[in-house]
Parts: structure tokens; sequence; C-alpha cells
């Protein structure tokens, strides 16, 4: 239930224009505001990358796998469970 009341209340708060990695369309620019998540998920993405403020490209994406972006020239793959996580903003 907590999850549940933690994840409206992000909801809630984004601005218009927000979204997360699900809504990206392939072929464009975004740039991450902030990934809702702890420690594990913030150290893998930064590892990858993927940090506050970072540019990156839409590659290849399908509504049931992964997402595929380049960061800094690096291809990566995405996967659901931190797609919704990490908010994002067209550039």
């Amino acid at each position: 239930m907590f999850r549940l009341k933690k994840r409206l209340k992000n909801i809630i708060e984004n601005k218009p224009g927000d979204m997360t990695l699900y809504d990206a369309i392939p072929g464009k620019r975004y740039r991450i505001l902030r990934v809702e998540g702890g420690c594990r998920l913030n150290s893998r993405l930064c590892s990858m990358g993927l940090m506050p403020g970072e540019l990156f490209t839409v590659y290849a994406y399908s509504r049931g796998g992964p997402v595929c972006i380049s960061v800094k020239g690096s291809r990566f793959a995405v996967g659901r469970g931190m797609m919704g996580r990490v908010i994002i903003r067209e550039a």
C-alpha cells in the first residue's frame, strides 16, 4: 500500500511535459530529469551513464520488452522495471 501511495504522489508531482521512459518515442532525444528508485537502481543507471541532466536517444522500443537507448555513443538496453522509474522530458 505504501508503494502505491508513493507512486501516486510522484505522478501528481510531475509537471506538464514530464513522462517516463515508457512514453518515449524511437528516434527522439530526451533529457533525464530524475530517477524514482532506490540506491541500487541509481547506482546501476549511473554506471551506464544515465544520470539526471544527461541527454540520450531512443533507438528501439517494443511495448513488451526493453528499450534500446544511446548515451554518449554507447548503446544500452533498459528493462521494463527500470523504465517506469526514469522521469524524462523531450530535449
